[in-house]
């Protein structure tokens, strides 16, 4: 702690208002990270006070495409493929597959099936009915 002399006086520095400049300022702040980061700032920031519903989903399922696009080149081509294609000869080899060609698959996301469908269904209904016990819930869906 400092101690004043007699007759020194301490001087608090008063720093102007940043006014109404500060909201435009943050706000171009997160447009330019949502920008480098390839979202939509929506998403970034949660502030949807400034687009309408027809734009504010035009942007959103633009999005959804370019991750989608991302999704199958990158994650199912460079790591499911060569993952299935390994596992594919271990299960030949270990004698589990029968001999043969086994092409690439086609990815399907599992809400879209019928049994991805079903499943959900299943421990929704499941949790309403007999709660979180996972023992109950392992005998609802497999039972």
């Amino acid at each position: 702690m400092v101690r004043l002399a007699a007759g020194e006086t301490v001087d608090f520095s008063e720093p102007p208002d940043v006014g109404h400049s500060y909201e435009p300022f943050v706000r171009q702040q997160l447009r330019a990270i949502a920008s480098a980061l390839g979202i939509p700032y929506e998403l970034l920031s949660g502030d949807v006070s400034q687009v309408t519903f027809a734009s504010g989903r035009h942007a959103l399922l633009e999005y959804r495409r370019q991750l989608e696009s991302i999704q199958h080149h990158l994650m199912v081509f460079q790591l499911c493929r060569p993952v299935w294609l390994a596992w594919t000869r271990f299960a030949v080899a270990a004698g589990v597959l029968p001999e043969g060609d086994y092409p690439d698959v086609r990815w399907i996301v599992p809400l879209q099936s019928h049994a991805g469908r079903q499943f959900l269904y299943k421990s929704c209904t499941g949790r309403k009915r007999h709660g979180n016990s996972l023992k109950i819930m392992v005998n609802f869906w497999c039972g």
